[in-house]
């Protein structure tokens, strides 16, 4: 078992708030946190000066407290008395060796124009304020946090590049600059005409992902499919990311949600002109693709909580194209047109590496976390099976 680590502070104070300061001591020692001040730690006999600059400069002293009231600054800016001394010492060592973030002011009274009561040399410096003692509670939390280095809001771990960037062979700058707009833009009719272009600009792109049908082998099929179905991740993940700011934004996401799968099904499930046919090996990884994106969709309203918009994604008729001829053939169906099962794939991979479904796990580790991960996909997978 590891030690408890203690931080260690050194409070510089005027003697007119020694009552106060004696009692916020005991406060910090009473959080773990080893407190050094005059007296308790100055002995009768000691020299007073070289017991402050000790401190001020001592590599074991993580954080120099500054109590700052009216006395303690007009004697610090006057260079008078006990505060004088500290106040030379500090500002020399807060200007020179030691980092600036070692010193810390706590500011217990304010002016008449309601300025903090700070000496000049630390009066740019970020403080906690105890002048309002309805407010003490918040600062003397802020300050116990900062000691600990324990912040309220928390740096997230530093991720990893966008796979939008690693992958040179789609251009989403367009989708991310919608999310961007949806974001942070305060023009509603522009947001709202983001929402109307972003399905057509989504499906242009993914349509952009043919296959070669001239080799009609099975395997090179198969191997083309998983490919495409990999270079379209990042289209994927921007999709998600635009649902997710639709999810806390003021647009109406049940119909973006209608309308952005129907609009990518019929563009993608078209039969272009020249080809006589619907046929897997040319539509295979759009339906694979398609479907993951209606799991995901599920899994993030699942995850936010969003059961009554769940409830009517699942239950809407979608306008969807057939996949029996040239022309366009649109029929009412549910969400189980999405629903997807690779032939290709799984004949070419199931007896190869021993699975039971190539398309299932494919798509199951295409994790965007935290909240499409291979555990949420299966489980949201099953859940609309």
């Amino acid at each position: 078992m590891s030690a408890e680590i203690h931080p260690k502070v050194f409070i510089s104070y005027s003697w007119t708030v020694q009552e106060w300061v004696v009692e916020f001591a005991q406060r910090l020692v009473n959080a773990g946190i080893d407190t050094i001040v005059d007296f308790w730690n100055l002995k009768p006999g000691n020299d007073k000066y070289k017991f402050m600059e000790s401190m001020v400069t001592d590599n074991t002293i993580d954080f120099v407290l500054i109590v700052c009231d009216k006395t303690y600054t007009e004697k610090a800016n006057d260079r008078t008395g006990g505060v004088g001394d500290e106040t030379v010492i500090i500002s020399s060592e807060l200007y020179g060796k030691f980092k600036q973030e070692k010193f810390l002011s706590l500011i217990l009274e304010k002016n008449e124009d309601s300025t903090p009561a700070v000496p000049v040399y630390i009066k740019s410096r970020i403080y906690f304020d105890f002048s309002d003692v309805n407010n003490y509670e918040n600062e003397y939390e802020k300050l116990i946090r900062h000691i600990y280095n324990e912040p309220l809001i928390s740096k997230p771990k530093l991720g990893s590049k966008p796979e939008w960037l690693k992958n040179s062979s789609v251009d989403i700058s367009k989708l991310q600059s919608g999310i961007t707009i949806l974001r942070t833009s305060n023009n509603e009719f522009r947001k709202n005409e983001i929402v109307v272009e972003f399905p057509h600009i989504f499906s242009a792109k993914v349509k952009e992902f043919t296959i070669d049908t001239a080799n009609s082998d099975r395997s090179f099929i198969a191997a083309e499919i998983i490919s495409k179905i990999d270079a379209m991740k990042p289209l994927r993940d921007s999709y998600l990311d635009f649902l997710k700011e639709m999810l806390f934004s003021s647009q109406d996401v049940k119909l973006f949600i209608y309308n952005l799968f129907e609009t990518t099904y019929n563009k993608l499930m078209l039969v272009d002109k020249g080809i006589n046919s619907w046929r897997e090996s040319s539509f295979g990884h759009y339906t694979i693709f398609i479907w993951e994106l209606f799991v995901c969709t599920i899994a993030y309203l699942r995850y936010y909580e969003k059961y009554s918009l769940i409830h009517d994604i699942l239950t809407h008729t979608y306008h969807l194209q057939g996949r029996t001829s040239q022309v366009q053939n649109i029929k009412p169906y549910s969400f189980v047109q999405f629903s997807c099962y690779s032939n290709v794939l799984d004949a070419t991979y199931r007896h190869k590496e021993n699975l039971i479904s190539k398309t299932a796990n494919i798509i199951v580790s295409r994790v965007k976390e935290p909240i499409i991960t291979k555990e949420s996909f299966a489980e949201t997978d099953i859940f609309l099976t």
